[in-house]
């Protein structure tokens, strides 16, 4: 996908993870969804949120109180696998 490469292209997956660690759900969840769009890409585009650390947070968002956040950090997870 062309959208997901231009995303790539432009460095921003180091700043999505960061965003994933943020306190605030509200801060978490729309980072999550970007990273949910990238690992749904090809291997190549799953593979930039691997080399940005990506898995740990996603990982740790698993345990959030937030239902919606583990149900998104679930299907991050879910495609990296795939």
């Amino acid at each position: 996908n062309e959208k997901i490469q231009a995303v790539i292209e432009a460095n921003v997956c180091p700043r999505l993870i960061e965003l994933l660690k943020h306190i605030s759900p509200t801060v978490q969840t729309p980072a999550l969804r970007t990273v949910g769009n990238i690992v749904s890409g090809d291997d190549m585009h799953t593979q930039a949120i691997i080399d940005s650390d990506g898995l740990p947070c996603l990982l740790e968002l698993l345990s959030s109180p937030k239902k919606n956040i583990r149900k998104n950090a679930c299907f991050a997870i879910s495609n990296i696998a795939a």
